[in-house]
Order: C-alpha cells, then structure tokens, then sequence
C-alpha cells in the first residue's frame, strides 16, 4: 500500500472534508511538489484519489473518479495549447 494511502488522517477524508495539499505537506514534512507527485504515484497506481477546490479525498463513487478524471483531461488540453502557443516561437 501506497504511503499517501496510509496516513489515516488522509483515509478519513471524504468529498465534503477534503484535505489540501499544504496540510497534507505539513503532516509529512515535505514541500507540496513532492504531495502532487505522490498522489500522481498513488493515483497511477490504481488509488482512487481524487480531487476538487479545496483538496484530495479517497473516493469509490465512480462519478467522483469521473469528475476527477475530466478535470485531468481539461488541464491536459489546456496543457497542450500553451505547448503549442511556445512552439511558435521556435
């Protein structure tokens, strides 16, 4: 099992109590970057750990996973236009 998954407090969260990356940062001791790239880990990996406005939360309810997964898909996009936009100036 993942750390992200382990820490219980984390665990307990639900869409409603959602936990933000910075306390999340602080409760491990290390800077949000490595938060982000551990729940990329996590999520990866199968955990589904998804997300909204005010933080992370562990979910089962597919339409969670789903919103959680086209707001992944829209910061791709978004992504790919400013790629674009950069590769004009080569």
């Amino acid at each position: 099992m993942d750390l992200i998954e382990e820490y219980r407090w984390f665990r307990e969260h639900s869409k409603d109590y959602p936990i933000c990356s910075s306390e999340l940062a602080k409760a491990f001791g290390v800077p949000r970057t490595t938060i982000r790239r551990m729940i990329n880990t996590a999520r990866s990996n199968g955990s589904p750990i998804c997300s909204g406005q005010m933080g992370y939360y562990i979910t089962t309810d597919k339409e969670e996973i789903k919103n959680t997964i086209q707001s992944l898909r829209g910061r791709i996009s978004k992504m790919e236009k400013a790629i674009t936009g950069l590769e004009t100036c080569l």
